[in-house]
């Protein structure tokens, strides 16, 4: 979501942060696939996480996904884990 749209439905950010990737990689939109080069973490008052993929270009794209904090300790362990075999 844009910052205006998080003001607009009356969400507050408190957090923003952008990560950049060494690589070009992909994400998959309404309209196909595109090129990503980076993911923007977004932390909200109401205790979510909104990752939102960066375009090729350092705009962010028109999706996020929405994950509640309550669920960070599990998913850093799986994330961990998928390290693991790469």
């Amino acid at each position: 979501m844009w910052v205006e749209d998080f003001i607009r439905i009356g969400k507050k950010i408190k957090m923003i942060h952008e990560i950049k990737y060494k690589a070009e990689t992909w994400f998959t939109g309404r309209n196909g696939l595109f090129k990503s080069s980076g993911i923007s973490i977004r932390t909200t008052c109401e205790g979510h996480l909104h990752l939102v993929p960066l375009t090729s270009k350092g705009e962010l794209a028109h999706c996020d996904i929405v994950i509640d904090k309550s669920i960070l300790p599990e998913l850093l362990q799986k994330l961990a884990d998928h390290e693991n075999c790469i």
